[in-house]
């Protein structure tokens, strides 16, 4: 079976640091589940490991990315429960900025370790 996206969703919030996001339609039970948290704020502070209402154990993809007061991180689920999900998004510390998310859920992956290989990479533009 192919892997192919099953829904998607994203949020965009200014001047906070937590927020939530709940997938649209009921997630299935055995997808893949991928997320992806940015912060832009005044201090360094670092993105933690989100949470759901369903209780998964999220991985990290790879390490945090950026510097300073900007970051991104994503993680996943590779064996999701089913049901209605809301994600929790948040940083280490109080200081407040802008945070956008992306949740989506994907079905034909692997249960087991669906994650094999990772890139990332930093750089400056203009």
């Amino acid at each position: 079976m192919a892997i192919a996206l099953v829904q998607s969703t994203k949020k965009i919030v200014t001047g906070v640091n937590n927020t939530t996001l709940a997938y649209a339609s009921n997630v299935t039970a055995a997808n893949l589940l991928c997320n992806a948290h940015a912060h832009f704020a005044g201090t360094p502070d670092t993105i933690t490991t989100p949470t759901d209402t369903l209780g998964h154990t999220y991985a990290g993809m790879v390490d945090e990315q950026g510097g300073g007061s900007v970051k991104l991180r994503s993680f996943y689920v590779g064996n999701s429960s089913g049901g209605a999900d809301t994600v929790t998004f948040d940083i280490s510390g109080t200081d407040t900025g802008d945070i956008t998310v992306v949740v989506a859920e994907f079905s034909g992956a692997v249960t087991a370790s669906p994650l094999d290989v990772t890139s990332s990479g930093t750089g400056t533009g203009t």
